[in-house]
């Protein structure tokens, strides 16, 4: 474990870090944030960059008189963007021995009026030194809150990275034979999360029904059903039907109450009961009590509380209900071990009465809470909430949260699913969300359904009052699950290559070339098997025409170019009496989108036209392009 400016930096995969508590951190101001660090063994979802040479993409950025790589335009949650690095800090100066990195949304043009995205942000960098294939160095962009993208603030990003130091060193991997990769992932947090509201159980008045069955022994084995009963305004009927097996030597019969109502108020009960049996001719024991959740595809569908080789009464002689409602609220959004305004953009569980819950959950004899199933990122879900630990997972003391996978079974042979997944406690205090993940990728597989974290919080600390989490017996949970798939865009920046190709055009004629706007070209010329001409307006591109010559260098066919191009180059207006040029040098990105670059106002034409200036001789104009550096991007 290293410290880099007083933040945490996870060199090891020997576990996830340390969890530091409730204390709420502090966060950065403006655009940029300090980092959170840890490592995980999972590339990023969205975009990679490989640089094959640091030092020469450095220098030719330095050289050109810019301080930032940018990506190509990637798509990424619904949204356009792209990745900048900055090699020697941020432009504001404030960060100049470190690295910076940002990621900014494009295409904002075609958003609506006031929009505003909320985004779980992470930016990567590879450490080649470590044995696994992928191990990344992650820094969360907020250390609290979530990153709120909106019409003033188009870019997010983290001002120091890492420090040059560090990175420049070897034995740290990130750089090494002048080698290096980052990455970013942006997951979009919409606000159409699902919601359930679990209300204070009721206590039913000994509800008994009793069913006579006459002729018991003649029965076939069709389901033989009962009359209809009202227990707590909700309408039941039993179901009973007789089968063979081999392991009771014969029979058995099976049981089963059932929820009559297609349509009531709520979308599922949670149902605490006890069956029994009359005096049968028959070998068995009393049944035990049972807890169950009929959900609102359920209600009209018989669902078995218990099987047994007997059975032809039933007494609820203690039946404890609660209802649920669902609702879609605009609300929704992440971070690390910390808290957020925006609620989980997934699903969020509001306990009216959490000892209720946990009374009638031992009572019944069920360790957990189960969620309705609900999507997410493509895949169904259920949350299962431990109120006293996992004891299966020794947590005792403790609250324990976990997430399954539901319909497997559609899912191919040998699946896996990497996940970004928090779980969240509301703090009523504070009107915030506490955020809790494990810093590593949750990976769910056929052997693994479920993930989650065991020791979430001890209920010493959840049952003070003074610390929010319940108020007035009342609390809420939540889930946030993004799916981490392997079909990230990328890029890979090959080491600049120097070309020192000059070409010189003379625009003979000068003073007779006009029309606002027109534009002229010159001969096409070779440098770095691209094909390149020069393009400029000789009263200006732009309105008002008539004051400034317009200079541009352009790929010639970018179809048929298929890497993007970095290009280190100068543009001139040749001083044919003395040395004093007009000159302007740059470093830009050629592609099909921008197959052109340079300067709508390069000169100002009342000077070009002195001729005590030297920049027109006989008419002629001589204009020089200087490419000097190129270094090819691939995808």
């Amino acid at each position: 474990m290293a410290k880099d400016d007083g933040l945490l930096l996870l060199l090891s995969t020997e576990g996830p870090p340390r969890r530091v508590g409730l204390r709420r951190k502090q966060a950065g101001r403006g655009s940029y944030r300090d980092a959170v660090r840890w490592v995980r063994d999972i590339a990023p979802s969205h975009f990679i960059l490989r640089i094959d040479s640091f030092s020469k993409l450095t220098k030719m950025l330095s050289e050109g008189g810019i301080q930032c790589f940018k990506s190509k335009v990637f798509e990424a949650s619904g949204y356009k963007w792209k990745f900048v690095v900055y090699p020697n800090g941020d432009e504001n100066g404030i960060s100049t021995e470190h690295i910076s990195v940002l990621l900014r949304i494009e295409d904002t043009d075609a958003l609506p009026t006031g929009w505003e995205i909320f985004t779980d942000i992470k930016f990567f960098l590879f450490d080649q030194s470590d044995p696994l294939p992928l191990i990344m160095l992650i820094g969360s962009v907020l250390v609290c809150g979530v990153s709120r993208f909106h019409r003033l603030k188009t870019e997010l990003g983290i001002s120091k990275l890492i420090s040059r130091d560090v990175f420049s060193d070897a034995a740290n991997g990130y750089l090494i034979n002048d080698k290096c990769v980052f990455g970013v992932e942006v997951f979009v947090l919409d606000s159409k999360f699902e919601e359930e509201y679990l209300r204070p159980s009721v206590e039913v008045d000994n509800k008994t029904f009793t069913w006579t069955i006459a002729d018991f022994s003649n029965l076939s084995s069709e389901m033989h059903y009962s009359d209809e009963f009202y227990a707590s305004s909700f309408k039941w009927q039993l179901l009973l039907y007789r089968e063979r097996t081999q392991q009771s030597n014969g029979e058995y019969v099976s049981l089963v109450l059932k929820l009559v109502d297609e349509k009531i108020a709520c979308d599922k009960l949670l149902l605490f009961a006890r069956l029994h049996r009359s005096q049968l001719h028959c070998h068995c024991s009393s049944t035990p009590p049972a807890i169950t959740s009929l959900s609102a595809t359920q209600l009209s569908t018989a669902h078995g509380l218990c099987q047994s080789a007997l059975s032809s009464a039933s007494e609820i002689d203690r039946a404890i209900m609660s209802t649920f409602s669902s609702s879609s609220e605009e609300d929704a959004f992440t971070d690390v071990y910390d808290y957020r305004d925006r609620a989980p953009s997934h699903y969020l569980l509001d306990v009216e009465s959490f000892s209720s819950l946990t009374e009638m959950l031992s009572e019944g004899g069920l360790p957990c809470y189960e969620s309705k199933v609900f999507e997410a990122s493509g895949y169904k879900w259920t949350l299962s909430i431990y109120p006293n630990g996992d004891a299966s997972r020794n947590s005792k003391g403790y609250i324990s949260m976990f997430l399954c996978i539901e319909d497997t079974d559609e899912l191919p042979k040998r699946w896996e699913i990497y996940t970004n997944l928090k779980f969240f406690i509301f703090d009523q205090n504070r009107d915030k969300y506490l955020i809790f993940q494990d810093g590593q990728v949750s990976r769910f597989h056929q052997l693994k359904p479920e993930c989650g974290i065991k020791e979430l919080i001890s209920r010493e600390v959840f049952d003070d009052a003074a610390n929010g989490c319940l108020v007035d017996d009342r609390c809420a949970f939540g889930v946030e699950v993004f799916v981490i798939d392997s079909k990230f865009s990328g890029e890979c920046l090959s080491p600049s290559v120097k070309v020192d190709k000059t070409y010189t055009w003379r625009v003979y004629k000068f003073s007779h070339l006009g029309g606002d706007g027109t534009v002229h070209y010159s001969k096409e010329f070779d440098a770095e098997s691209y094909k390149w001409k020069l393009a400029f307006y000789p009263r200006g591109n732009r309105k008002p025409y008539g004051k400034h010559l317009a200079l541009h260098l352009e790929l010639v066919d970018p179809e048929i170019t298929s890497p993007r191009l970095l290009v280190h180059f100068e543009l001139s207006v040749i001083n044919q009496k003395s040395e004093k040029h007009i000159e302007a040098r740059a470093c830009e990105y050629f592609d099909h989108q921008f197959p052109f670059w340079g300067w709508d106002e390069f000169a100002l034409l009342n000077d070009l036209r002195d001729e005590s200036n030297g920049f027109i001789v006989d008419n002629c104009l001589i204009i020089k392009a200087h490419i000097k550096t190129l270094s090819t991007i691939d995808s």
